[in-house]
């Protein structure tokens, strides 16, 4: 199989924010990208298959379709390449709907202005979330109520100056077992949690 064409020559800082973005948290509007890099760079991104346009249309009636982008699987491989901080963090993947990927980003790219600041995906939490009951006298009990999802990690959580705060993004689709199960991840943790609605 030939190899891919580079499009993108060298990775500078905006570029690092944007993807990162992009990692840990699938999706984002083309404002929100535009407001980091040029629309031509964002192009060069969807020539080089890290992202792909897809159109989205709310569910309030009488709203348009607008342009997001979404992370491939090539992307995910190349930012993993690329960007040596993503290297230890798990990609965030979700079958959630672009407007909850695009909520959470908000939350990400405000949270991560501070240079202190760490972000851990929702799959860095379950692992670490596993490595906590590791050898505990109820490790069963707690992966039984990680499997039938009575307790559950939340989307992600912002790490800064030691103290972890859980970030989780609600829809209206969220029922009151699935939101029970992300604040009792937070209690048996002891970390707090934000609740955010789309």
């Amino acid at each position: 199989m030939p190899r891919r064409k580079s499009y993108i020559k060298q990775l500078n800082a905006r570029d690092q924010k944007i993807l990162s973005a992009f990692y840990c948290c699938q999706h984002l509007s083309q404002q929100q990208i535009t407001s980091i890099v040029t629309k031509n760079r964002l192009k060069s991104y969807i020539k080089q298959g890290i992202v792909v346009k897809q159109n989205y249309i709310p569910k309030h009636v009488g709203d348009s379709a607008h342009p997001v982008y979404a992370l491939t699987k090539s992307g995910r491989q190349y930012i993993r390449c690329h960007i040596s901080k993503m290297r230890n963090t798990a990609p965030y993947h979700s079958s959630s709907a672009p407007a909850h990927n695009i909520r959470l980003s908000e939350i990400y790219l405000s949270e991560t202005k501070n240079e202190n600041a760490q972000w851990l995906t929702e799959r860095d939490l379950q692992q670490l979330f596993l490595d906590t009951i590791q050898g505990r006298e109820d490790e069963r009990e707690l992966l039984d109520a990680l499997r039938t999802h009575t307790l559950s990690p939340p989307d992600g959580a912002v790490l800064c100056n030691g103290e972890v705060t859980l970030i989780e993004i609600v829809s209206v689709n969220y029922s009151q077992e699935e939101i029970s199960a992300k604040q009792t991840y937070s209690d048996y943790m002891s970390m707090p949690i934000e609740f955010y609605r789309v």
